[in-house]
């Protein structure tokens, strides 16, 4: 383990005295007992704390993004800043698809869905009701058939129209 006073250190890297002391009173100096830098630990303390927008060149990519400092057990600055742009990213990417209207939100889609069972169900219940009647005076299973085929087609177009209108009340309702 090097250790470096703090002008020994700024001669080494190359600082000026005054970013050495900046470092220090920012906590991204390592020192040992006697206040001496320990020149590994505090290079990799920099490092992993560094601003990339102030970087003089330009630092390989980190391959890991759930990295943390050996030396406080945080993620580091660029792997924060790098999560927090993805997460801006996906943010924005929903926003846009909600204003394209390719993006529902799940509560108005379960009310349409709820809306179009309860006519289906509705529509059904009222099958016997209509069809009671003219199936008991029929002997013609040929003609019961086509009685419910007939009702049964009336639902389904029923149940069509409000699949093709209830959406459009949806979005009326939103705007």
């Amino acid at each position: 383990m090097e250790a470096l006073t703090k002008s020994a250190f700024a001669k080494l890297r190359g600082y000026s005295r005054a970013y050495v002391t900046q470092l220090g009173n920012a906590g991204r100096l390592v020192l040992d007992d006697e206040g001496l830098v320990l020149v590994a630990e505090s290079d990799r303390l920099i490092a992993a704390t560094a601003d990339p927008s102030r970087a003089r060149r330009k630092a390989a990519p980190r391959k890991d993004w759930n990295s943390v400092t050996a030396d406080t057990g945080l993620p580091d600055f660029q792997t924060v800043r790098t999560q927090n742009e993805i997460k801006r990213g996906v943010q924005l990417d929903i926003e846009i698809a909600e204003a394209l209207k390719q993006l529902v939100a799940a509560d108005e889609v379960a009310l349409a869905v709820a809306d179009i069972a309860g006519a289906v169900r509705a529509a059904l219940e009222r099958l016997p009701d209509r069809l009671s009647m003219p199936i008991a005076a029929e002997t013609d299973p040929g003609r019961v058939y086509d009685l419910l085929d007939r009702e049964i087609t009336l639902v389904i177009e029923e149940v069509h129209r409000l699949m093709t209108v209830l959406p459009e009340q949806n979005e009326e309702a939103i705007c």
